[in-house]
């Protein structure tokens, strides 16, 4: 930091590879299998990116420019229809209920203190379900960086590969994406939003903290976070299990059919499914994928 500022560069606006000494090394693997011709090099991604993560770090780029198609969780763009259909049919409370009337009383008191200085913007939520007023409440964090959904890693690299010509293959399907958060019980929505309100109402620096050590490879902290965003806990078990392990499973079936095809691929997915005990990793491993680190210099 130190040389970045002697130099006259900000690491908050100045592209990682720009700044002399700063490790820059997202995860990375390569999957292979034994009885099967193709290759898939797989890289953990941050799904809301800033404009300081391009140009990517070679190796990265290297792995872009030799893939014959790019395998994504989900093209938001191109779903973007699906996605909005999906949530519409399970985000709103039924028989006209409304939140006040589901959630416990302190998680009722926190969820309107967060909208103390806007309580009309409260009243348009109170029809919707907690999961999704999780989902939409806004980070500080993320105002702050001025993170950008266009800046993710997939769209990204999703529009580089339309623009090359190259298949743009989807492991999931926006259905399944919302179920995972739709499908629990009112006590673990009651429990996902409350940790969300009190994460925002202290300004939980979580988002800045996975993406250093998504830029550096640290799987330690990256698992350390995962535990703090989504934790195992009691009340959260199965959110935490229905958002990476099942999900986990399935795309890691997918990923395992994919090595049938000879043409090599780049395969791009949320860093927090490499991490962990649970990382979408060691399911590979166990479906007979060979699974080796990509040391990015």
């Amino acid at each position: 930091m130190a040389l970045a500022g002697a130099l006259g560069l900000s690491a908050a606006g100045c592209a990682y590879r720009s700044i002399p000494g700063w490790r820059y090394q997202p995860p990375m693997f390569s999957l292979s299998r034994p009885d099967a011709p193709g290759r898939i090099t797989l890289l953990g991604s941050v799904h809301a990116g800033l404009r300081r993560f391009y140009p990517l770090p070679e190796p990265v780029e290297a792995a872009f420019d030799g893939a014959a198609r790019l395998l994504v969780e989900l093209d938001a763009r191109a779903q973007a229809g699906a996605i909005r259909s999906a949530t519409a049919a399970a985000a709103l409370l039924p028989d006209g209920g409304t939140i006040d009337q589901v959630l416990r009383a302190p998680t009722m008191a926190a969820l309107t203190r967060a909208f103390q200085g806007d309580p009309w913007a409260l009243q348009r939520l109170m029809r919707l379900q907690p999961w999704a007023i999780a989902l939409l409440l806004p980070n500080a964090d993320d105002a702050n960086m001025l993170v950008d959904g266009g800046d993710g890693i997939e769209t990204h690299l999703i529009d580089r590969s339309r623009r090359r010509g190259l298949p743009v293959i989807e492991l999931e399907s926006p259905a399944a994406q919302i179920a995972a958060f739709a499908g629990g019980s009112r006590e673990e929505q009651d429990a996902m939003l409350a940790l969300r309100l009190a994460q925002r109402s202290g300004w939980d620096r979580t988002y800045s903290e996975i993406v250093d050590a998504w830029r550096r490879g640290d799987m330690t902290a990256l698992a350390a976070l995962k535990d703090r965003a989504f934790p195992a806990s009691a009340d959260m078990t199965g959110l935490r299990r229905r958002l990476f392990t099942d999900r986990d499973q399935a795309m890691a079936i997918r990923l395992r059919d994919e090595l049938e095809t000879p043409a090599p691929g780049l395969a791009v997915i949320g860093v927090l499914h490499l991490a962990g005990p649970d990382a979408i990793t060691g399911i590979l491993s166990t479906l007979g994928v060979t699974v080796g680190n990509v040391g990015v210099p």
